[in-house]
């Protein structure tokens, strides 16, 4: 069984490039199941990323802060 972990990327380009390695070194560990948390545009760089199990875009703008709090306390991700 591996833990549901919630990585939220960072918000600029070359952030998220050089977040990458992270990334890549906890899937590699294969302890944890990587649900990423990123903002559009950048979420598309990951759609077809086989190391994530789910992209979640981050639209907090749409819903609101509060409204993407509830939605990642009802998804209850172990880290």
């Amino acid at each position: 069984m591996t833990d549901r972990l919630l990585i939220r990327m960072p918000n600029w380009l070359g952030d998220v490039v050089m977040a990458m390695p992270a990334v890549e070194s906890l899937h590699r560990t294969g302890k944890f199941s990587l649900h990423l948390l990123v903002r559009p545009p950048w979420n598309e760089m990951f759609s077809e990323d086989p190391r994530a199990a789910r992209v979640i875009p981050c639209n907090d703008r749409g819903m609101g802060i509060f409204g993407m709090a509830s939605f990642l306390r009802a998804a209850r991700f172990d880290s």
